[in-house]
């Protein structure tokens, strides 16, 4: 039993991990914690809405990145 629980944890622990190994996600509670800095959090919430099928520049995706934004807080 004591094997099974450490085995989740670990699985669970890696899975929650962003592209660089940092802890939380992408886009998640812990991530946005880490993230702070909001030219990243921008620049991460713009390339999503980029491939939602914004445009760049446009109302449309500055509404998207705020809700985003909004959404993951």
């Amino acid at each position: 039993m004591k094997k099974l629980i450490i085995g989740f944890l670990a699985v669970f622990t890696l899975g929650a991990c962003d592209a660089n190994g940092g802890a939380g996600m992408e886009g998640s509670p812990l991530w946005n914690l880490r993230n702070m800095n909001s030219d990243t959090r921008i620049a991460y919430f713009t390339e999503k809405c980029t491939k939602y099928g914004y445009e760049r520049g446009t109302d449309a995706m500055r509404d998207c990145v705020a809700d985003e934004m909004r959404d993951n807080d």
